[in-house]
């Protein structure tokens, strides 16, 4: 499902700072992260090498936590020359950095990294005010079975009624209600409700991923008197994807696998891989609200809107019908755009030409260095043959 991230990070400008004492000269950029739906922008400053670092530190915390997703490529340095003593190379640094900037954001598991939550403007009240609204629309009977699940049935799915204090030590109970088959991947639907908040959502998950997950919460785990629960193992004769029987008793292992963890005083903030696989299934049910109801607002057909999308994405074009024209980009595909296309289509247009632009530019700079190279080579080859 392609998703709507509520952050949008644009560079503005930039400063050209000179420290006399050390005789050096740097570009400080001006970084404004705004989320869309509360209006609250955050305003940052980093150098170059700073957001290098940044990306690293990301890679590295994922790897720690065991998150596999691809990162978009940082922008390289320049092979020759410097960029803080050009003006254009710096304008084309700083446009390459807005959009891996963008790109990275999109990724709800990023978001949930302490290390990039803490740049990001606040969401928490955005999301329980969401999350409220949703409910005071909705009656009990009308509930949207897809992020909401009634209290007590949550309940009873892993307790019975004589055990119900236990619910003071897990405030995040889980139950997985279905999986779905897409190719040869089973994707568990992770039902989530918090007991303090009456918050409700829900994501989906690969064995693989929660695989991950036990492994990340066993690396962060430092309480040597606290045991964790052992997380369901692989079948050893066939595979668990071909028997819908097996996978049904996965399914409930892994549920009880979540809540078992769950229910361990504590761990929940305290374990970092707990804390950002929780909140980043928050985010990303919170994103699938947003672009709903977008959607439904505009009276769009959602599988048409999908599909439409998805075939411009696959074709690397987006058809701007007032202009008449057609833009070709392939790897800087800004996705949010194309969900709020009817309110951002000037400002889509418009940055698509920058894209456009820059992507012109650097191929016909890669031949025109490609063409120095074969002209030299036959030079050399014709000196040669002279001789």
């Amino acid at each position: 499902m392609l998703l709507a991230c509520p952050y949008i990070v644009t560079i503005p400008s930039y400063n050209i700072v000179t420290k006399e004492s050390q005789g050096s000269t740097f570009v400080q950029y001006c970084i404004l992260i705004e989320h869309k739906i509360s209006k609250n922008v955050k305003s940052l400053r980093f150098r170059y090498k700073e957001l290098r670092n940044l990306h690293e530190l990301i890679a590295r915390e994922l790897e720690k936590f065991r998150v596999s997703i691809a990162l978009p490529e940082f922008p390289s340095r320049k092979m020759l020359g410097k960029t803080n003593t050009n003006e254009s190379s710096i304008i084309q640094r700083k446009n390459d950095l807005e959009i891996y900037l963008n790109e990275l954001i999109h990724f709800t598991q990023v978001q949930a990294l302490q290390t990039v939550s803490q740049l990001l403007p606040s969401s928490v009240d955005v999301l329980a005010k969401q999350d409220k609204q949703n409910s005071a629309k909705n009656s009990i009977a009308q509930k949207d079975d897809l992020y909401f699940m009634d209290e007590s049935e949550c309940i009873e799915s892993h307790y019975n009624r004589d055990s119900i204090t236990k619910m003071n030590n897990n405030q995040i109970q889980v139950k997985i209600k279905s999986f779905e088959r897409k190719d040869d991947t089973i994707l568990y639907n992770v039902h989530f409700y918090h007991m303090t908040s009456h918050l409700k959502w829900k994501s989906q998950y690969r064995y693989s991923e929660l695989k991950n997950l036990h492994l990340g919460i066993k690396s962060c785990h430092n309480n040597k008197f606290i045991t964790l629960p052992e997380f369901p193992g692989r079948s050893i004769f066939h595979s668990t994807n071909d028997n819908l029987e097996e996978v049904y008793k996965r399914q409930m292992k892994l549920e009880k696998y979540l809540n078992d963890l769950l229910e361990i005083e504590n761990i929940y903030p305290n374990n970092q891989a707990l804390k950002n696989f929780i909140d980043s299934s928050k985010r990303q049910a919170f994103a699938e609200q947003i672009t709903q109801q977008y959607l439904k607002e505009n009276n769009i057909q959602y599988n048409q809107s999908i599909n439409l999308q998805n075939n411009n994405i696959q074709n690397g074009e987006i058809n701007i019908k007032k202009k008449s024209s057609k833009f070709k980009f392939s790897q800087h595909v800004d996705f949010d755009s194309l969900l709020f296309y009817n309110q951002t289509e000037h400002a889509l247009a418009k940055q698509q030409k920058k894209i456009l632009k820059r992507k012109i530019k650097k191929t016909l700079n890669s031949l025109s260095i490609q063409l120095v190279y074969e002209e030299r080579e036959i030079d050399e080859q014709n000196s040669d043959d002279e001789n």
